[in-house]
């Protein structure tokens, strides 16, 4: 969950995990039970407003990459 943290909402990371549990009793026990998680409603993220240094930053990575 770390590696994608930030990238996909909270709860999609949990219930990507609840699939994946190695316990087969601690995994979804029927396609509506998953449905049901990932059609619940998720609070949209609060959108950060880009910091002029972010901006340089970013402009300075892409050049670093296409070298």
């Amino acid at each position: 969950m770390i590696r994608w943290q930030g990238q996909y909402s909270e709860q999609l990371l949990k219930t990507v995990d609840w699939c994946l549990s190695l316990d087969h009793l601690s995994r979804p026990q029927s396609v509506f039970a998953l449905q049901k998680a990932l059609t619940k409603k998720v609070p949209k993220p609060e959108l950060r407003k880009k910091h002029w240094l972010d901006h340089v930053v970013g402009k300075f990575k892409r050049k670093i990459e296409v070298q």
